[in-house]
């Protein structure tokens, strides 16, 4: 019995750490920008998908799969294109996503994003 409760265990850790390794490609609504955020980022409230991001050092936390800070960290109505595991794969179909919000496909058939510069 200890073991297969150790097994339980083990198993709600490897979850978490996966769940911390995948990237999602986001939309910042308001902002009309596209960006590459952990999915650890993103929460769902009063029906609305959220993204908390911090005022600094993005870029290193967004690598890294820092845990938001929620009291902190401003939070964007975002809306998400892609998730994946790759950190690389994110970029670059964030580069895409700012031509297009059909980040996943190959072609570039849909409506233009205007990105401003953050």
């Amino acid at each position: 019995m200890a073991n297969s409760a150790g097994r339980s265990d083990d198993l709600k850790m490897f979850k978490k750490k996966v769940h911390r390794l995948k990237f999602s490609v986001v939309h910042f609504l308001e902002e009309n920008e596209v960006d590459v955020a952990p999915s650890l980022w993103l929460a769902k409230s009063n029906g609305v998908l959220n993204c908390y991001w911090p005022a600094n050092n993005a870029s290193v936390l967004v690598r890294r799969c820092a845990l938001p800070d929620k009291v902190l960290w401003k939070k964007y109505k975002v809306r998400v294109f892609s998730t994946t595991d790759s950190y690389s794969l994110a970029r670059e179909r964030a580069r895409k996503g700012q031509d297009t919000s059909q980040v996943e496909t190959v072609e570039i058939n849909s409506r233009r994003i205007n990105v401003p510069a953050r």
